[in-house]
């Protein structure tokens, strides 16, 4: 800068404060856009928060149904609805998450993809859970209806037995008292283990357990051996009115069957959409977690950016000012120092009119005079000029001698 001329030089020291000014401001602009981008991901993944935290509240409330879906067959009409009501609560939110997403640059996207289908798989599975409860409903019509059906049959042949021991005028005291004997012991026998067998039954449709059947087969069975001994014992229409109880009695038992399969059935299925139901849950409660990991990201990253504005503003700020002060220091200096020079050389010869100078201070001032400026060409020139007054000066006073 020492060949530039005191107007460059103050050109150039405004121009270098003036563009630090404008990396001020171009660093403020820029990093207010990239503050204001990480602001609205904030807000973005603020609301995705909110939304997931309802869908697993939507979900908890769910699963409170859901029991009641799982744990009755027969009675679950209003909890099956609600679980419905609720699922589709839960679907709404995931589609809302999904328009966040986008403003997200796609986060959330594939895990809420994996919700949606294993979503797609609990309704599937309730939906065979629901035909699997409607089976067992229709099941239980039937054992119910068979049940009738035997009961009316055990009347009719109640009844026949009756006329059956009573229908010979002939016969003997003895010979009706062992009729009664054959005949209606094995057939009060019979209508009380079918009332117990009914009560099996019974305790069986309510509990739904399996384990009950095999005994409650068994007790049929046992009933059915003494209808073949007493069909044995009689003939005519009471003979026909123990198969048709033995008949129903078997339909009775089939139904019995089948309920239990459908039950056996019923429980697997039930099982199936209890694991994949909490296999949701556990899928929505680590993106709940993933979403408030992302928030507390975000929000630290927005903090980060604020400090690193902040910092980098007062830095460049302080490095302005440094910049401006030995800008404006060093200028002064190269105005002041040769100007002062010229001034102690201009005193000297006003006060003392004294041409006389040391060799060292002649130096002091040519070195002082090589800036190319204005200040240092007048320096310059100032102490050529002394030098010819010094040396005019010598050749007068050598003349004079």
């Amino acid at each position: 800068m020492k060949n530039m001329s005191v107007g460059k030089k103050l050109l150039v020291g405004f121009g270098a404060v003036i563009f630090l000014i404008i990396a001020i401001l171009s660093v403020s602009v820029i990093t207010s856009i990239s503050r204001n981008s990480q602001l609205q991901y904030l807000n973005a993944i603020t609301d995705m928060q909110s939304e997931a935290n309802q869908m697993l509240n939507d979900y908890n409330a769910v699963r409170v149904e859901l029991r009641s879906v799982l744990d009755d067959s027969v009675n679950n009409d209003d909890a099956y609805n609600l679980v419905l009501e609720n699922m589709q609560k839960v679907k709404n939110q995931l589609a809302a998450m999904e328009a966040y997403s986008a403003d997200l640059n796609g986060y959330g996207g594939e895990a809420m993809a994996g919700i949606k289908q294993s979503l797609s798989e609990v309704e599937n599975s309730l939906n065979t859970t629901r035909a699997s409860d409607l089976e067992i409903r229709a099941d239980n019509d039937a054992v119910i209806a068979a049940g009738e059906t035997a009961m009316q049959a055990l009347a009719n042949m109640y009844e026949k037995a009756l006329v059956f021991t009573e229908g010979a005028a002939d016969d003997s005291s003895q010979a009706v008292r062992n009729r009664m004997e054959n005949v209606m012991k094995p057939v009060q026998e019979i209508m009380q283990d079918f009332t117990e067998v009914r009560v099996q039954a019974r305790d069986f449709i309510q509990s739904q357990d399996v384990s009950l059947m095999p005994k409650l087969r068994e007790n049929i069975d046992v009933v059915q051996q003494k209808l073949t001994g007493l069909r044995a014992a009689l003939s005519g229409t009471a003979a026909e009115s123990v198969g048709q109880m033995s008949s129903a009695l078997t339909d009775y038992a089939d139904n019995l069957e089948a309920l239990a399969a459908d039950d056996q059935k019923n429980t697997e299925v039930s099982e199936e959409t209890r694991t994949e139901f909490y296999d949701v849950l556990d899928e929505i409660t680590a993106f709940v977690s993933g979403v408030a990991e992302e928030l507390t990201h975000s929000l630290n990253d927005v903090v980060n950016t604020s400090n690193m504005v902040m910092f980098l503003i007062i830095g460049i700020a302080l490095f302005s000012i440094a910049f401006a002060v030995f800008i404006a220091l060093y200028i002064t200096k190269g105005i002041t120092g040769p100007v002062g020079m010229m001034m102690g050389f201009l005193k000297q010869v006003g006060d003392t009119g004294n041409l006389t100078f040391s060799e060292e201070e002649l130096r002091r001032a040519r070195a002082a005079a090589v800036a190319r400026d204005e200040v240092g060409q007048s320096l310059a020139a100032f102490v050529q000029m002394l030098e010819h007054l010094i040396y005019y000066g010598e050749a007068l006073q050598t003349v004079a001698a």
